[in-house]
């Protein structure tokens, strides 16, 4: 290149052409950076936003799904006890039905109130066995609680004067 000599009003105008462009460097890297803090702070929001709308979802289906499985609870409960209640009614209809038969039939009295007392009596034996092995049960449970309340309260009693002694 050639060395001429360069009027004031174009080094001027270099010189201020390179502040400028300096600044708009400047001005554009605090643009940049307050532009994503914005959108950060922007997306940050929109994801709190879809948290809260996903959980309510969430719990919405939820409550519609408990409320479907106890619909078919009910519903398998209720087939249930319709289904025993007519297993003990035809029992009851066919024991009738041979009970009138043996009636008809001229069976003695006697022999019909001996079954009902038998029957009566083994209901009666098997619902006392039944209660006194509950019974057996509920006792031997409060006994073993009983004993784990004493083992706690030895250990505990031991604890605190282990702890008297040792600050002695």
């Amino acid at each position: 290149r050639r060395l001429c000599r360069v009027p004031g009003h174009v080094r001027g105008h270099r010189e201020r052409f390179k502040i400028r462009t300096a600044r708009n460097a400047v001005a554009t890297v605090i643009q940049r950076t307050l532009r994503g803090r914005g959108e950060r702070a922007r997306l940050q929001r929109r994801h709190k936003a879809i948290a809260v709308v996903q959980a309510w979802w969430r719990c919405y289906a939820a409550r519609r799904h408990w409320r479907r499985c106890v619909g078919a609870v009910r519903t398998i409960q209720g087939a249930t006890y319709h289904w025993h209640h007519r297993r003990k009614v035809r029992a009851m209809k066919l024991l009738y039905e041979q009970c009138s038969s043996a009636a008809s039939s001229q069976v003695p009295r006697m022999q019909h109130e001996k079954t009902k007392d038998g029957a009566l009596r083994v209901s009666r034996l098997y619902r006392g066995h039944h209660a006194r092995r509950l019974l057996q049960r509920r006792e031997a449970t409060a006994k073993r609680l009983q004993d784990l309340a004493r083992i706690f309260l030895a250990q505990r009693k031991l604890r605190r004067r282990l702890v008297a002694v040792l600050r002695i």
